[in-house]
């Protein structure tokens, strides 16, 4: 409750705190803190990624002992190593550390194109290196999971970087759901992605610092005000911590390039004749159960209307030009009309033969003047007042 109170105060008073959603992540931090305590879970987590690798002699993950693991108790094989930060001792056992780098890059990249599946805290302690050469992983208290649409717009995301090509890492992000078209600044958003990572192309591991790799990366989230779902985070999160690790075994070798193979496989395969029928087959099945369920969607919502617990809101956009045309239209032929009556009384009270009343008045040599006389000749004046000025606007638009 303590935290919870935090999380929302500083959501309060911090921008920064809301753009995150410190809040989210503390109910992330008590999901995952329950889960990690729960050994039945991370006994599960050990033995699918045990599955998943049975066939990579490189990688090994200790064997559950179910009859002695609950829910309190994880009983495993034991794996005698050193921590995979501990380089000196590595040599010793006569094994090259830049080797041990490339099995966890190698093993990171498959773990994200071939399974959506990753251990999501690979640090030193959970990563230690067997006396035969292998890499052993433990602690599977906290993994990330990718759905297959996720595992392609990552792999693209990859495959963009790898090769500098910025249109399709815009593309994935946009599949990810991190940016939209709609998004008043994605130009902006496009440059600064491209200024904070041309500058890290070309330059070896050792001389990148992956700390302000991912405190640029941060404050690109921030400026733009991105909400990273849980499993992007901790896919960031444990890339910045594989990265890590091949800096501190020596590796001048980029996670963008040895992932780079994985993410092509994973692409090509996404077109393959068996896969397109499974696509196909799964969307006509999501379409014949839309069109079942739509007579009684339809149902649902009008009597929920005609009740008043439905409000149904109509919103026009980019109309208001086409109103004010309108309504200009409509205005001048308002004009005219007004105009053509007024010639048109004119005409009629001048061609009266009735005489009102006569008025004397000294004008052009005219003494008197009938009254209708005058009228006609008011009408005619103000219907030639107005009708310059309608033809003065009209030319002035432009639209004769």
């Amino acid at each position: 409750r303590l935290m919870y109170a935090i999380a929302s105060r500083i959501e309060t008073v911090f921008e920064a705190g809301r753009i995150i959603g410190v809040v989210n992540l503390v109910k992330e931090f008590e999901r995952t803190i329950f889960r990690e305590l729960d050994m039945l879970i991370e006994a599960g987590n050990m033995e699918k990624f045990a599955a998943n690798f049975k066939d990579v002699g490189e990688l090994t993950v200790p064997k559950v002992h179910w009859d002695f693991t609950s829910k309190s108790v994880l009983t495993m094989k034991y794996i005698d190593g050193v921590k995979m930060d501990e380089v000196a001792a590595i040599r010793a056992m006569g094994i090259d550390p830049k080797e041990i780098a490339m099995i966890g890059l190698r093993s990171f990249s498959r773990q994200l194109m071939d399974f959506g599946f990753f251990h999501a805290d690979p640090h030193p302690g959970n990563t230690l290196v067997l006396a035969d050469g292998r890499v052993g992983l433990v602690d599977f208290g906290i993994t990330g999971y990718l759905d297959e649409e996720m595992m392609m717009h990552v792999a693209n995301l990859f495959l963009g970087y790898a090769e500098h090509d910025y249109n399709l890492v815009m593309d994935a992000l946009k599949g990810a759901g991190l940016v939209h078209e709609d998004m008043p600044d994605l130009v902006d958003f496009r440059r600064d992605l491209k200024d904070i990572s041309e500058p890290f192309y070309g330059r070896s591991l050792q001389n990148i610092s992956v700390r302000d790799v991912y405190e640029q990366v941060m404050q690109l989230v921030l400026k733009y005000r991105i909400r990273l779902p849980r499993n992007l985070l901790l896919l960031l999160k444990t890339f910045i911590q594989t990265e890590a690790l091949g800096k501190i075994l020596g590796s001048d070798a980029s996670l963008l390039e040895v992932t780079k193979p994985y993410a092509k496989r994973l692409l090509l395969q996404s077109y393959e004749a068996r896969k397109l029928l499974k696509n196909l087959d799964r969307e006509l099945r999501d379409l014949g159960h839309t069109v079942k369920t739509m007579p009684k969607s339809i149902q649902t919502i009008l009597r929920q209307t005609a009740e008043g617990r439905q409000r149904l809101t109509l919103h026009h956009s980019g109309f208001e030009s086409l109103e004010s045309r309108i309504e200009k239209g409509v205005n001048r032929l308002t004009v005219g009309l007004v105009i053509s009556a007024s010639l048109v009384a004119a005409a009629l009270v001048l061609n009266s033969t009735q005489r009102l009343a006569d008025i004397t008045v000294n004008l052009f040599g005219v003494k008197t003047i009938p009254l209708t006389a005058l009228f006609g000749l008011t009408g005619y004046a103000v219907a030639t007042i107005l009708g310059l000025w309608l033809i003065l606007n009209i030319f002035r638009s432009g639209k004769l």
